[in-house]
């Protein structure tokens, strides 16, 4: 990931390039009296819009993977934190991490979705299933 900022007299811009080469742009306003502020409103900024919000709890967080999706997850790295322990039913991931609306993204992804249980916390679990829930509501 890379980024670049440009403070302006009324806007801070800042501009994302993703590892894939895909672009975002996010503004906060700058404050003329102290120009870093714009920039890291846009920081704050970009980092609500990718899911990760300014404030998050850091989770402890407990995947189990099955079948296909066990041998996919054993080859992906979810965070710099992750554990991976194998078993014969699937494969356990555990994370550390902030910016859990973001994993819950994640999951989403046909991947994974449906053959990943999210087995701690309860908190991420039950906002998991509201999220699904919105989905299915807004697909049917």
């Amino acid at each position: 990931m890379r980024f670049a900022v440009d403070t302006g007299g009324t806007f801070t811009d800042l501009l994302v390039e993703q590892d894939d080469g895909s672009l975002s742009m996010h503004k906060a306003a700058t404050t003329p009296d102290d120009p870093i502020r714009g920039v890291i409103d846009s920081l704050k900024v970009a980092a609500d819009s990718f899911g990760i919000y300014h404030g998050d709890d850091i989770l402890d967080v407990r995947l189990r993977f099955t079948g296909e999706a066990a041998r996919r997850a054993a080859k992906v790295q979810f965070h710099p934190s992750q554990k991976i322990r194998r078993l014969r039913s699937g494969l356990i991931v555990q994370l550390r991490c902030q910016g859990h609306r973001e994993l819950i993204h994640e999951l989403c992804h046909p991947d994974w979705l449906g053959k990943v249980t999210i087995e701690s916390p309860d908190s991420l679990r039950e906002e998991f299933d509201e999220y699904i829930e919105q989905l299915r509501s807004v697909t049917a």
